[in-house]
């Protein structure tokens, strides 16, 4: 039975060496990537959440608070509508009441003119 020896050389070792170390490397730059990535992520969540979801809250509060406003002056108006009706119903109501005005009754005799049925009505 033939058995292989393998006795590295120093170049070979070198060469290992340093590609452990590359690999090592590129671990810990793997792993500064994914940190970063993942604080980037956060980032955004966060941009987003505050851009979006709290300032549309915020939008809807105040959107709210102003139709609140814009109801109860709504309502205010109407009020005011309803005492403007009444008061026009008591000035009609005194307009057309007996006591304060006078009421004369006019009598026109009306005259009955009668034409011929004969007579053409145009220009010769």
């Amino acid at each position: 039975m033939k058995t292989f020896a393998f006795l590295p050389s120093n170049s070979l070792k070198n060469w290992y060496e340093s590609v452990l170390i590359k690999y090592r490397n590129q671990d810990a730059f793997m792993d500064l990537v994914k940190i970063w990535s993942l604080i980037f992520v956060l980032l955004f969540c966060m941009f987003v959440y505050l851009r979006y979801v709290s300032l549309s809250s915020t939008h809807w509060y105040f959107l709210r608070k102003e139709n609140q406003n814009l109801n109860n002056v709504s309502f205010q108006q109407e009020i005011f509508k309803t005492q403007i009706l009444d008061q026009r119903q008591k000035n009609r109501e005194k307009l057309n009441s007996t006591k304060y005005t006078k009421k004369e009754v006019v009598t026109v005799n009306a005259q009955i003119v009668t034409i011929p049925v004969m007579t053409e009505l145009s220009m010769n």
